[in-house]
């Protein structure tokens, strides 16, 4: 990657009276670093721009540039280095820095094709919220540091929260937006694994493959989210049981609104497994001793967005909607039976949930009523037994 600059002085910045422009640099960047997942995107830039310059950043795919932009724009956290902008930290200054640091769209057709729940995402990305700040909590930034979500903003205006695929919009000259891989296309892949021969394992057949591309690899969910963003595969192979949480992955990835669609690919079929990872927004669901030319199958069928389910898979689901109470039980309440199944009390599983012990008591209704039992040793027994828990009771090797 290298830096051309000036290419214009006609177009002054508008960052008047700071430390930065009365010295003549309104942009300074020190060795910046910056790594997604082990892998090195930003290796020791170091640039200034004075005021009044136009500058650009020239260099192939992956090269660093988009990161780099968005470590200067506050959006991305530095590994390493220093960066100053009209003065102030992208990071410690953050949300002063976004009154007087403003982002445009090259491409500006995109946003014609962008549902208004969409648009809220993306414009809410350059502002208070970093993409980055997500792995350090460790779970959805929290509204009282990081401000208002787009979804705040959409909630007066009484917008679903299920997505819509945007109306058509005709826009001459410009050939129609594709959600999904034309035929033929080359389908590119994120493999998201915690064991580094399974990782080796499939990368080597999807490349041995036509029509696949695997962009990178992660080696747990945080990881996941940011290669992602940073990526943009057509597919995610999720595993689900890794540092990091495969579910927990899932879910931020819709909540984000990521494009890629997320093929779970585990050992583990129980329910405690893959309901879960369903309700969070999986597309599919393969186990690892799936034969390779149904493994590209489901590839194909996800990036097309269709669902794809294991026959086991598929005949957890079944069973769990036919069993005994019909619905099968919510996140919470299998996180309450899990509890219960460790010999905690109701005031310890309202204390370790940060709930009242009387909504523990409504989880615990709900589950005998879903399990059709009457106690708490038949709740766990059931649990065990439908593989809500595991795949077998205490004390079993």
């Amino acid at each position: 990657m290298r830096l051309v600059g000036p290419l214009h002085d006609a177009l002054p910045m508008t960052m008047a009276n700071t430390s930065a422009t009365s010295r003549g640099a309104v942009i300074e960047v020190q060795d910046l670093r910056k790594s997604y997942g082990g892998r090195t995107v930003v290796d020791g830039i170091s640039f200034s721009v004075g005021e009044g310059e136009i500058f650009g950043i020239l260099g192939p795919n992956g090269a660093g540039k988009t990161t780099t932009v968005e470590c200067v724009e506050g959006l991305r956290v530095p590994d390493a280095g220093r960066i100053r902008v009209a003065g102030l930290g992208p990071v410690a200054d953050h949300p002063a820095l976004t009154r007087v640091l403003g982002a445009q769209l090259q491409e500006s057709e995109l946003q014609g094709k962008l549902t208004v729940r969409e648009a809220l995402e993306l414009y809410a990305a350059f502002y208070p919220r970093p993409l980055d700040w997500y792995p350090r909590t460790r779970g959805r930034p929290d509204r009282a540091d990081h401000g208002r979500t787009p979804g705040d903003a959409a909630r007066p205006h009484r917008l679903p929260r299920k997505r819509h695929p945007a109306p058509d919009v005709d826009h001459p000259g410009t050939p129609p937006a594709a959600d999904v891989p034309a035929a033929g296309a080359v389908i590119s892949l994120l493999i998201v694994d915690d064991h580094p021969v399974v990782r080796d394992g499939l990368r080597g057949m999807f490349e041995s493959a036509p029509g696949f591309s695997v962009l990178g690899e992660a080696s747990n969910g945080v990881e996941a989210v940011d290669l992602t963003a940073e990526l943009d595969p057509d597919v995610v192979l999720m595993d689900l049981r890794m540092p990091g949480g495969g579910v927990d992955a899932i879910a931020e990835l819709t909540r984000r609104g990521a494009r890629a669609k997320v093929l779970v690919l585990t050992t583990w079929d129980t329910d405690s497994d893959t309901l879960p990872a369903i309700e969070a927004g999986a597309t599919g669901y393969l186990l690892k001793d799936a034969p390779r030319d149904e493994l590209f199958k489901g590839v194909h069928a996800a990036a097309e967005g269709r669902t794809v389910l294991s026959p086991a898979v598929a005949s957890r689901l079944v069973s769990a909607v036919r069993s005994p109470g019909g619905e099968p039980p919510s996140a919470r309440e299998r996180e309450v039976l899990a509890l219960v199944a460790r010999g905690t009390s109701n005031r310890e599983i309202a204390r370790e949930l940060f709930l009242s012990e009387a909504t523990v008591k409504t989880h615990l209704t709900h589950l005998y009523a879903k399990l059709d039992v009457n106690d708490r040793a038949a709740a766990v027994a059931r649990g065990y037994e439908r593989g809500i828990l595991g795949r077998s009771g205490p004390g079993a090797g």
